[in-house]
């Protein structure tokens, strides 16, 4: 049974609706599994493909990628020079994926080893390129030759700056000149003050002798008046009655 028969069948039996309809056209008419081919067509001039189950193979899609940089590498190739390390392309290399480890990494540690010992020799013969070579007095006399030869600089010596600066300048001097006159003031004060607490200690230490003579005087003074007012006859007042009432 061909595929559109199978699919014309599936579409009649979605049409019946309702259920004992589709199970007598069921036990009817016994339906075969969909199954469609890969490729089929209405008419055999005009082919066309339908679900096609086929996948695009990964092994072609490298294939191809490998060719395009083996035309890479043969147009690197074409192009390189001989004695001189550009960093180009020169061999082909592989497509395929490597986990790497501990034995890629030796083998590519011992290729760029190889490739670090082996000397490049430009082939390009002798005579060709002259070395050049000056002596002392000769390089003197060009390095001479190439300044003198410098053009001298033209056009407005800017002086704002230093105009700027020097005006900067003055203001900060000014502003130091002020407050070293307020440092040296301040310490006159302070010296002028410190002067006179000194005299003052001086003349109170010069006056003391009398000042202590006076304080003693008024003391003996003031004791002789106390013995006048309380002791007669060298017997406290007061002292007579205590004794004749005990």
């Amino acid at each position: 049974m061909s595929a559109v028969g199978s699919l014309t069948r599936r579409i009649g039996l979605m049409a019946i609706r309702t259920q004992p309809t589709a199970n007598a056209y069921r036990a009817a008419v016994p339906l075969a599994p969909l199954r469609l081919s890969s490729a089929f067509s209405f008419s055999a001039g005009n082919p066309v493909r339908f679900f096609s189950g086929k996948k695009t193979s990964k092994r072609a899609f490298d294939d191809d990628s490998n060719t395009q940089h083996e035309e890479w590498v043969k147009f690197q190739q074409s192009i390189s020079v001989d004695g001189f390390d550009t960093g180009q392309i020169t061999s082909v290399s592989s497509v395929t994926k490597t986990r790497g480890g501990k034995l890629a990494r030796k083998k590519k540690e011992r290729e760029l080893a190889l490739k670090q010992q082996s000397t490049d020799v430009a082939d390009i013969g002798g005579g060709q390129y002259p070395a050049l070579r000056y002596s002392e007095e000769e390089t003197q006399r060009l390095l001479a030759e190439a300044y003198a030869n410098l053009p001298e600089r033209a056009g407005k010596r800017g002086t704002r700056n230093k105009r700027r600066q020097r005006l900067r300048w003055h203001r900060v001097r000014k502003i130091h000149k002020k407050e070293k006159k307020w440092r040296i003031d301040a310490h006159f004060r302070k010296m002028s003050e410190r002067s006179r607490n000194k005299k003052a200690v001086m003349e109170i230490k010069a006056t003391s002798a009398g000042v202590r003579k006076q304080e003693r005087e008024y003391q003996e003074t003031v004791l002789k008046r106390w013995g006048e007012m309380f002791v007669e006859d060298g017997v406290v007042k007061g002292a007579e009655s205590k004794q004749s009432e005990s």
